[in-house]
């Protein structure tokens, strides 16, 4: 290494540590209180089994799709709540729901 490139590395390991030595940490900014700009309301409430896998939920229209761990899987309507169908696959899942509205299909 040339004498020229070993004191433009040093002079840069120095200016990099002189330029971390003075500076204070900066704080985020207090936001201060969260005002609810919306109200908002349970319209409707559901339940299905305990889910061991990220809950995939598959809205196709006004049909929502979700599956439980223990192989229930439910069709509900998105408007009210009420259970459209809700089979049991009698096995137990891995893996969400997907749906074309027509087809459900889970693993």
């Amino acid at each position: 290494m040339r004498p020229i490139q070993r004191f433009l590395v040093l002079l840069s390991f120095a200016l990099s540590l002189l330029g971390c030595a003075g500076v204070e940490k900066l704080r985020p900014l207090d936001l201060g209180p969260n005002v609810a700009l919306i109200d908002i309301d349970t319209v409707w409430r559901s339940q299905i089994g305990r889910v061991d896998f990220p809950l995939q939920i598959k809205v196709v229209g006004d049909t929502i799709f979700l599956a439980d761990s223990a192989g229930q899987v439910v069709a509900l309507d998105a408007r009210t709540g009420a259970d459209i169908w809700r089979v049991s696959l009698g096995t137990p899942l891995s893996a969400g729901v997907g749906s074309d509205g027509h087809f459900v299909a889970v693993v």
